[in-house]
């Protein structure tokens, strides 16, 4: 009645392609199933039972739209016996995980030994989440904690792991009332349970109020439902009344946690109540949150995210996240999307992003301020990875400023950043050489919050912009002979201050600028050496969120894009041709971001552009289109 009582065969993963370091990972296991003879083929019969848990899982909500993160692996077990252990019936069966059945009737618990079971997943899986012991008998029973559920095999057994897989990994009461064989009483003790699913902070009766406020799932009450939704019957009797709302209505309806009264649950029915339901909408969310949490990424709030295509199939996307750590994801054709990973161990300072330039189709750069305000970067190409990040010293940052990464030809890389006192400051490299001393670019000074941008119209001329602290749009040029010009306004606009001036060169003699006025309208402006700078114009009437600034891109000379989140926190775009002007603003595919955030653009191929924006759920999101076709839908940018 241990491990020495059976081997263990082998394992295989039979679903899922993400690296196991950023997906929820299953491991399946067998006990009570014996080795296959030419008669009797158990271990096949587990493997039948295997499919049938993935496909029950994949036709499950939330796990349905979840499965681009999971990967299942089944681990084959044989076992000297057929079964598992029923004491009360005075059967003892010698299997490798000791499973065992205790209690009666409907609620009978099958447990197993759970540190072996843990012992052989991690074995095989390091990074396992949940592991489920398949146990080969006909009896109904299972359980589920610490990260194991066990479940036998009667009609319906995979709606029961799939309930016990919510205790074992996804942190979810039983919803159903007191179990008349379970001993202890039937109200629930005062103290707040520690499950998300369970509260008892609806309180009903003479002198007792109700605290909305409180509610842990307030976020997703039907509107106007009342609380408590259902009342516990009279002598803390279960209350055997149908439900009086439609079904999928939140409230706190009673009883649960196997217990009558002085408890509440989400929704009247639910899989952590009833085997045979759906999980309820507070359940479906814990679910997605805990496997999201491996599989994406929570970026800090409105601190932009950069997007680089290495070559028509390959796009690099950096961002930061909540908790300062520099994150990047990548994606190609044959892989989807890797998943995010930290770049060596680097962290931003608050506010700052990393900013990433791309050479020779196969080395990367990244370049942020961290969190001693000083400049630092790495670099990656396929032989080394990502190289440890390193200070660029002797320059203390504003707080929250961005380091803007420039190249100039394939080897040239200048860096613009903004000193504590609001000074533009430049440092270069050519060659793979050491970085030149900082150095203050004519005295410049931007807003508080607004980054520097530059853009270079050939090899030997580089443009800079910025907002300066009048809030109007400023300009200095560098040309090899004449160096930095003194800066200069670039047309009469007031800026929101703290915003973003955006720059496309469609040709070395066109400079197109994109900024948002005091109120928010989309504003251009253009240069061409016969005319000089142009008026500033309103691009089609448009209006951004405030605080988001207008991203664009030139895929041909006679062709600009630019995208904005609008004052709904819907992503906008519209487009220039040279035969016609602007056209309108169109909505993108009913995307939607976070007030006063991004739309990060890249176009890997002159007919494809590429977008990422964090959405109102506070992860990054990421659709395409080709010329001729309509957008693909939103997708979470996480694994694929």
């Amino acid at each position: 009645m241990s491990t020495a009582d059976g081997d263990i065969i082998g394992a295989k993963q039979i679903f899922g392609k993400a690296p196991t370091s950023h997906a929820f990972n299953i491991v399946l296991l067998g006990d009570g199933f014996k080795q296959d003879t030419e008669d009797d083929r158990q271990q096949e019969h587990f493997d039948i039972a295997a499919q049938g848990f993935l496909r029950q899982l994949l036709g499950t909500k939330p796990f349905d739209r979840l499965s681009a993160g999971i990967n299942v692996f089944k681990v084959n077990v044989w076992s000297m016996d057929e079964g598992a252990d029923d004491p009360s019936n005075g059967i003892a069966c010698r299997t490798y995980f000791d499973s065992s059945f205790a209690g009666s009737g409907m609620q009978r618990r099958l447990v197993c030994n759970s540190a072996a079971a843990l012992r052989v997943a991690t074995s095989y899986v390091p990074e396992v989440h949940l592991t489920v012991v398949v146990v080969n008998s006909m009896q109904h029973g299972g359980s589920g904690s610490g990260g194991v559920a066990t479940v036998s095999l009667p009609a319906g057994a995979m709606h029961v792991a799939l309930h016990e897989a919510g205790h074992a990994a996804f942190n979810l009461a039983d919803e159903y009332d007191h179990v008349p064989t379970d001993p202890g009483p039937t109200q629930h003790p005062a103290d707040e349970p520690m499950k998300v699913n369970l509260t008892t902070m609806v309180s009903a009766g003479a002198g007792k109020t109700t605290n909305e406020q409180r509610l842990k799932w307030r976020w997703a009450l039907t509107p106007g439902v009342p609380l408590p939704t259902t009342a516990p019957a009279p002598g803390c009797l279960p209350n055997t009344a149908p439900n009086p709302h439609p079904p999928g209505t939140v409230g706190a309806f009673t009883g649960g946690g196997r217990y009558n009264c002085g408890v509440y649950r989400p929704e009247f029915d639910c899989k952590m109540r009833n085997y045979w339901v759906p999980f309820c909408r507070v359940c479906q969310q814990q679910i997605s949150d805990v496997i999201n949490s491996r599989s994406t990424l929570r970026p800090r709030a409105r601190t932009p995210i950069t997007v680089v295509a290495r070559d028509a199939e390959h796009l690099d996307v950096f961002a930061v996240a909540a908790d300062g750590r520099t994150m990047n994801d990548w994606w190609d054709p044959q892989h989807g999307w890797s998943g995010w990973s930290q770049i060596a161990g680097g962290r931003a300072g608050s506010g700052s992003p990393v900013n990433a330039i791309t050479r020779y189709g196969t080395q990367l750069g990244a370049f942020t301020v961290g969190t001693d305000s000083q400049v630092i970067g790495t670099y990656w190409n396929p032989l080394s990875g990502w190289l440890p990040w390193a200070a660029l010293p002797d320059l203390t940052c504003r707080r929250g400023s961005a380091v803007t990464a420039h190249l100039r030809g394939s080897d040239h890389i200048d860096l613009f950043a903004v000193r504590q006192d609001g000074q533009v400051m430049s440092t270069w490299t050519e060659g793979g050489k050491a970085w030149v001393p900082w150095f203050p670019v004519t005295n410049g000074e931007v807003s508080l919050g607004s980054p520097v941008t530059a853009v270079s119209r050939s090899t030997a001329q580089v443009d800079l912009f910025t907002v300066g602290p009048d809030s109007r749009v400023w300009s200095t040029v560098w040309q090899p002979i004449v160096g930095w010009w003194k800066w200069f306004w670039v047309g009469d606009l007031v800026c929101r201050p703290g915003s973003t001036v955006t720059c496309v060169a469609r040709n070395a003699n066109h400079v197109d600028l994109f900024a948002t006025a005091q109120d928010s309208a989309v504003m251009t402006a253009h240069y061409t050496p016969l005319s000089g700078w142009s008026t500033w114009s309103s691009v089609s009437g448009g209006v951004a969120s405030p605080g988001s600034p207008v991203s664009a891109l030139s895929r041909r000379t006679d062709q600009m894009d630019v995208f904005v989140l609008g004052t709904d926190e819907r992503v906008y775009t519209a487009q220039w041709h040279e035969s016609g002007g602007w056209s309108g603003w169109d909505v993108v595919q009913n995307g939607q971001g976070l007030r006063g955030g991004t739309v990060s653009a890249v176009s890997r191929a002159p007919d494809t552009v590429d977008l990422v924006v964090v959405g109102t759920d506070w992860t990054p999101w990421t659709t395409s289109r080709r010329d001729g076709s309509n957008w693909d839908m939103w997708t979470r940018l996480s694994v694929t």
